[in-house]
């Protein structure tokens, strides 16, 4: 699992080793024995993939432009209180747990075994802080909120950690009704929450894009139209109700569009 995490993103071996510093502050090993081998050997062969992979890289990375203001850093944390993300353990909970957790008290083992897990999610759930906080005192901006996707995971393992603690100290409930009705007004609040927020996204009048796309009243004819720029010829030549042709003035431009795709139409000069 480490290595498929290093593999997937150059910034999953930053997950990896916070997972490793988990268990460095949790173990009661040696100080060379705190991390498990398994992870270090993980480390060492995506380390060696990356550098490979870093030769074979023909753009220059980290080059585009990142959006990273406090606004940012709050719209990624809003995002991972999604319905999936509460669900899962509230349906887990009611489905798995047993009508007599209240008299059911957890060992020292089991407590000690979940230390490394709890604090890996919180580790993990703060590396947008983290990478927010390094796009500002340095000149290194890696905070895109897709790679911190991770996260995601973290958050449903604390929502669950938290509700266990709060139903573990509650009286014997006779009925899962009150659970379940909790579940269910959560799940609608989050839903229409959600659902607000895409609406507002997809409004003609607050999308930028719907502007690009040419006006469904307009006479579907063989007339060409000819559009300049990508943002105005590809999503109406994608449409394909009408027919598009792309003023380019560049022949080398026009080399590299044809490259990539044989089907654009070009305006004849």
């Amino acid at each position: 699992s480490h290595i498929c995490l290093c593999q997937v993103h150059y910034l999953g071996i930053i997950f990896s080793f916070l997972i490793g510093v988990a268990y460095f502050l949790t173990s009661k090993n040696r100080l060379w024995k705190k991390i498990p081998t398994g992870i270090i050997i993980c480390w060492i062969v995506s380390i060696g993939s990356y550098l490979f992979y870093l030769t074979r890289q023909q753009s220059v990375l980290n080059t585009w432009p990142k959006p990273n203001e406090l606004s940012d850093l709050l719209a990624g944390y809003y995002d991972s209180f999604l319905i999936i993300t509460i669900i899962i353990p509230l349906f887990l909970f009611i489905i798995i747990n047993k009508t007599d957790r209240a008299t059911k008290a957890r060992s020292i083992e089991e407590i000690q075994d979940s230390r490394p897990i709890i604090i890996t999610s919180f580790l993990w759930f703060s590396v947008p802080f983290m990478f927010w906080a390094l796009s500002h005192f340095s000149s290194l901006n890696l905070f895109v909120d897709r790679y911190f996707i991770p996260k995601e995971s973290a958050f449903i393992y604390l929502v669950a950690y938290g509700l266990n603690l709060i139903f573990i100290r509650l009286p014997m409930i006779k009925s899962m009704r009150i659970p379940i009705l909790g579940t269910f007004a959560l799940s609608v609040v989050l839903f229409l929450v959600s659902t607000k927020r895409s609406a507002f996204g997809l409004n003609k009048d607050t999308n930028y894009h719907h502007s690009l796309i040419i006006e469904e009243c307009y006479p579907i004819s063989k007339q060409p139209i000819i559009l300049e720029g990508d943002p105005r010829y590809f999503p109406n030549a994608y449409l394909g109700k009408n027919n598009c042709l792309f003023d380019v003035q560049n022949d080398r431009l026009i080399e590299v569009y044809q490259r990539f795709s044989s089907k654009i139409k070009f305006l004849k000069k």
